[in-house]
Order: C-alpha cells, then structure tokens, then sequence
C-alpha cells in the first residue's frame, strides 16, 4: 500500500514535468524572440548607415538631389548594397522605412526646438532607439547630443545570440552565410560607386573646417588609409586624441 508521501510524489511529478516543458519552451520563444529583435535592428541600422553615405539622397543642399535619374541610380546602389543584409529588399520598401525614420526624427527635432524655445534648454531625449542613427539628418542646434551607439553593437549582440542558439540547436551551422557569389564586375563597380560617395561626403565636411583644423583631420585620415592599406586596421581600433 502506497504512503501519503509517496502518493503526493507521484502527483505532482506529472506537473513538475509539464512546468519544465512549459518553461522549456517559454526560454525558446522567448531566445528566438530576441534574436528576430536582434536581427531586425541590424538590418535597420546598416541600412541608416549606407544612406549616410548617400548625400544625394538624405540631404536637400546637394547639388543633384533635384535630379530624377541620378537620384534613382543612388537608390538601385543603396539597395546592391543593403540585400547584403536584407536580400528580399525592393527600392520601394527600403524607401518606406527611410520615409518613415525621417519623418519621425524630424518630428523629434521640433519637439526638442519647441522645448529650446520654451524655456531655454532642452533635456528631453528622444525615446526611439534608432533616432542617434539619423541625427545627422536634422543636427539639434542645442545642448549636445549623446554619440550614436557603436554600428557594430546589434551585429556582436546578434551574433553572440546565434553561437547560443546554435547550442541548441536553433540555428543551422551555416544560417549567417551568403547562399550565393557576388558578381564581381558588380561588387567592383559597387565599390568605386561607394567610394565616391563617401569622398564627396567627407570633402564637404572638409570644406567647413577652418584652415588649421582642417590640416589636422587631413594628416589623421591619412593616417588612417595608411593602416587600412597595411591591414592593421580592426572592429577595436579607436582613434585617441590628446586634449
């Protein structure tokens, strides 16, 4: 005859058993959650990195902003570029989410004016986690902003995710691999494509310095093409200045 004790054991074994499956598969949805999460404000960020790098595109003062065709060319480039991070990409829907990030941080920026205006300061900070992303958009004449975040951040955290979940077995091995070559006639024209724009960005920069200071930034980015073409450059190397 089976005691109180044993009988209450054997009673809740089938509960303690469905709460561990319960909570098993709680820790899994919620992994596969904030990977999605993860993954989706990586491709986020790249794309608002790769539109900086298109003048002719987030900024009305450049010379062809105006001009239809060179405009749709920088586009089908920003898109050759952002289907490394996003292949099922289209110019349309890379244009939506572009419309839509720039029309709520212009949103913010007067909100943060109105404040300046107001009363003399402003101390509010914009509570969307993509807005440093695309200050550069619409620069907040106030009290200085906080410095983007790293654009490595989501690309390590998500990374790191998938090493987890892999251990698990989650993730296929080769998940985060290219399923296919680039063309490299394309990736070359790519380049060049992409290596003008970023010039032409940094030229107008230069042109704002004033003479000394000017000087300066030209020996550091020389300095810095220097070690990039001799491969000492890494995801960690800072630049530190003396003040």
């Amino acid at each position: 005859m089976m005691d109180g004790g044993n009988l209450l054991e054997k009673m809740a074994e089938p509960r303690s058993k469905s709460n561990n499956i319960r909570r098993k598969y709680s820790d899994v949805e919620k992994m596969v959650s904030e990977y999605k999460t993860l993954k989706s404000r990586e491709t986020q960020v790249e794309l608002m990195r790769l539109y900086k790098g298109y003048p002719i595109l987030c900024h009305n003062s450049h010379e062809d902003f105006t001009n239809p065709t060179k405009r749709k060319q920088a586009y089908e480039m920003l898109l050759d570029e952002y289907k490394k991070f996003d292949k099922t990409a289209t110019v349309a829907g890379m244009q939506h989410k572009l419309n839509c990030f720039k029309s709520a941080a212009k949103r913010e920026k007067a909100k943060m004016q109105s404040l300046l205006l107001s009363v003399g300061r402003c101390e509010y900070e914009p509570p969307q986690w993509w807005y440093p992303y695309l200050s550069f958009l619409h620069p907040f004449e106030g009290e200085p902003r906080a410095p983007s975040p790293d654009y490595f951040y989501y690309r390590k955290a998500r990374e790191e995710m998938e090493i987890e979940m892999k251990k698990h077995g989650l993730l296929p091995e080769d998940e985060d691999q290219s399923s296919s070559e680039q063309d490299p006639a394309k990736l070359a024209a790519l380049n060049k494509y992409s290596a003008e724009a970023l010039g032409k960005t940094i030229r107008h920069q230069i042109q704002e310095l004033d003479y000394s200071q000017r000087g300066i930034a030209e020996k550091l980015i020389e300095d810095i093409l220097f070690y990039a073409k001799m491969e000492r450059l890494t995801q960690e190397t800072v630049l530190q200045l003396e003040l």
